[in-house]
């Protein structure tokens, strides 16, 4: 029989993945789950030069996978009334943003460099380009801190200027 994409789950929540026959297993990769603390705070000004300040923190998970940090956790900062499924990806030199749920969409954010990105939201798809001005990743095993500014384009127009400083920190 064959095994793919089987997740067994071990003490310690250690994933290990096989895909190879069961007489033959090899690991693809493992992952650690750790209890972490996400603190949200930032900064939007708009086009008009309106500044609105957003401060958010939730508990989250976060696990180690082929060297980039991984933190999910739920988001209340747009709407209390209905979380959103969030995922953050921190490589050495970038960050990505996954959102599921009411609003959604992948946001990939890298220093001097521009990325397109369909955001989703419960009135319709707008188009942003994202243009990273500033992405410092400061992070050890578990625990970090990314600092990032950048400004926000929807469907061709300069709609604000974005900074937010995300810290992660592990629960005990």
């Amino acid at each position: 029989k064959y095994l793919f994409n089987k997740k067994i789950y071990i003490e310690k929540k250690v994933i290990f993945r096989y895909n190879k026959m069961i007489s033959n297993f090899q690991v693809q990769e493992v992952r650690f789950l750790e209890k972490v603390m996400v603190h949200l705070k930032g900064r939007q000004k708009d086009a008009q030069g309106r500044t609105t300040k957003i401060q958010m923190s939730a508990e989250g998970e976060h696990y180690l996978k082929a060297g980039k940090h991984y933190v999910k956790y739920m988001d209340n900062s747009i709407d209390k009334d209905a979380p959103v499924s969030t995922m953050l990806k921190i490589a050495e030199d970038s960050l990505t943003i996954i959102r599921q749920g009411a609003i959604g969409g992948t946001q990939r954010f890298q220093k001097d460099v521009e990325h397109n990105s369909d955001y989703r939201t419960p009135y319709g798809i707008l188009e942003l380009k994202l243009r990273t001005t500033k992405l410092d990743i400061s992070y050890g095993d578990v625990a970090g801190e990314v600092d990032f500014c950048y400004d926000v384009i929807v469907n061709g127009e300069f709609s604000g200027h974005n900074k937010l400083s995300i810290v992660i920190s592990k629960l005990k």
